[in-house]
C-alpha cells in the first residue's frame, strides 16, 4: 500500500538560531508550580497540575503554541488536584495519572478540549512514578518504592503488566523514548540516589543496562527525546540544585555535556519537545527554611538542527491526520526554489528522498512501513522537521 503525508508551511520567513542553546520564551501560564505535568500533542506543549508555594496542589492545565509563543488555559484536569504524576501523550490523545497517592488515569481530547477517565493504573495509588509512550502504547512504572512496570493500551483501556524494573525500586526518576524503546534513570530511594540508565526493548520486554549518567547521581531531574538523542538535565543531589544538561546517543551508548540550562538551577521541572526543539520551564528549590518555586521556561535548540537556519512557518510542518495508513497531500503555501523532502526512521537512516523544485503542491509516494518517521524538508532558507507516525491500515 502506497501512503503520503502532508506538509503545510505557513509562511516563508526565516531566522537564525545558534545551535546547543536556550532562549527564554514566555513564562508557564498560571501560578508558579513544581512537579508539575508535561506532554506534547502535535505542534503544541502542555503542562499543568503541580504543588505551588505553600503545599497546595493544581488541577489546572495549559496549551503552549510554539509558533505564537503563547500559553492558552484548557479544561483542567480530571480528577483530583495532583503532583508528580504520570504523563504521555499516544496519537493526539493525552494521558495523565496517579500523583498524590492516587491511582486514577484520564484522557485528554486535544480537539474536544475534554478530559475522560480510564481504566485506574495497574497497580494503585502512588506518587513519582515515570511515564512514557511508544507507538500506540503507554509505559509507567516504579514509585512509592516500587519497581513494577505496566503497559496501556488505549484502544481496549487496559493495563497489562510487564517485565519489573530490573535498576530497582525508586521514586523520581526520568523516562523518554526514542523509536521503539524507552530509557529511565538517575531517581532516589531514602537517602540512596542514582545515575544508572536503563534501556527497555518494548519488542522484547526486556531491560538492559546502559552507560551510566555521568552528570552524577540526582533525582527530580527532567528528561526528553529531540529527534534520535535522548536529553537530560536539571534536579537534585544531596541538597545541591543543579541546571547542568547532557545529550545521550543511543547509537553509540555515550553522553556528552551540553550547554547549562538557560535557568536558574532547580528539581522537580517539567519539559517536552516539539519537533526540533525542547523545552524545560516551572520548577523549585527548597529547604528547611524556605521554597522558590518557577515559572519561567526556556527553549533549547539542539546541535542536530543542520546548521543554524530554522524555518519559522507556525512550528514549521503541520501533518495531518498523524499517526497515519492512508493518502496524505504536500501543500506549500509559496513555492520554494531547490527544496526536496526527506525521510528518516528513529534511528537517522534516510528511508526517502524526493526534490520538490518549484513545487506549491505536489504528492508523493515513499511506501513506509508501520512505525515512527521524522519527515524533513530542506529548502534555500533553511530546514524543517516533524515527526510522523505511520500505521498498519
Amino acid at each position: 500500500m502506497r501512503k503520503n503525508f502532508v506538509i503545510v508551511l505557513f509562511s516563508s520567513v526565516s531566522h537564525l538560531v545558534q545551535a546547543d542553546s536556550w532562549i527564554q520564551k514566555a513564562n508557564c501560564g498560571g501560578p508558579e508550580r513544581g512537579g508539575a505535568i508535561s506532554l506534547t500533542i502535535g505542534n503544541k506543549g502542555y503542562i499543568g497540575g503541580g504543588q505551588i508555594l505553600g503545599g497546595n496542589f493544581q488541577n489546572d492545565f495549559w496549551e503552549y503554541d510554539p509558533s505564537l509563543n503563547i500559553w492558552t488555559q484548557k479544561a483542567s484536569i480530571g480528577g483530583t488536584s495532583r503532583a508528580y504524576a504520570i504523563a504521555f501523550s499516544i496519537s493526539n490523545k493525552g494521558y495523565v495519572g496517579t500523583g498524590n497517592g492516587t491511582d486514577d488515569f484520564w484522557e485528554y481530547d486535544q480537539a474536544a478540549n475534554s478530559w475522560l477517565q480510564k481504566a485506574n493504573f495497574g497497580c494503585g495509588m502512588r506518587n513519582n512514578a515515570f511515564g512514557f509512550s511508544v507507538g500506540t502504547k503507554g509505559y509507567a512504572g516504579t514509585g512509592n518504592g516500587s519497581t513494577d512496570f505496566w503497559e496501556y493500551d488505549p484502544f481496549v483501556n487496559s493495563w497489562t503488566q510487564k517485565a519489573n524494573f530490573i535498576g530497582g525500586a525508586r521514586d523520581n526518576p526520568i523516562g523518554f523514548s526514542i523509536g521503539a524503546k524507552g530509557f529511565v534513570g538517575t531517581g532516589s530511594l531514602g537517602d540512596t540516589l542514582y545515575d544508572d540508565f536503563w534501556e527497555y526493548d518494548t519488542t522484547m520486554n526486556t531491560w538492559n543496562q546502559k552507560a551510566n549518567f555521568p552528570g552524577g547521581v540526582r533525582t527530580g531531574a527532567v528528561a526528553f527525546a529531540i529527534l534520535n538523542k535522548g536529553y537530560l538535565g536539571t534536579g537534585i543531589t544531596w541538597g545541591t540544585f543543579l541546571n547542568d544538561f547532557w545529550e545521550y546517543d543511543p547509537l553509540t551508548d555515550t553522553w556528552l555535556q551540553k550547554s547549562n540550562f538557560g535557568g536558574t538551577v532547580r528539581g522537580s521541572t517539567c519539559g517536552f519537545s516539539i519537533g526540533q526543539r525542547g523545552y524545560i520551564g516551572t520548577g523549585c528549590v527548597s529547604n528547611s527554611t524556605q521554597g522558590i518555586y518557577y515559572k519561567d521556561f526556556w527553549e533549547y535548540a539542539p546541535d542536530s538542527t543542520d546548521g543554524v537556519y530554522e524555518m519559522n512557518f507556525s512550528n514549521s510542518i503541520s501533518l495531518s491526520p498523524n499517526p497515519t495508513s492512508s493518502t496524505f497531500t504536500i501543500s506549500i503555501t509559496a513555492q520554494l526554489q531547490n527544496a526536496q523532502i526527506e525521510i528518516y526512521n528513529v534511528v537517522g537512516e534516510k528511508m526517502y528522498t524526493e526534490p520538490l523544485s518549484n513545487c506549491a503542491s505536489c504528492t508523493v509516494h515513499p511506501a513506509l512501513p508501520s512505525g515512527i518517521y521524522f519527515v524533513k524538508l530542506q529548502t534555500e532558507k533553511g530546514n524543517a522537521v516533524q515527526k510522523l507516525i505511520v500505521q498498519a491500515p
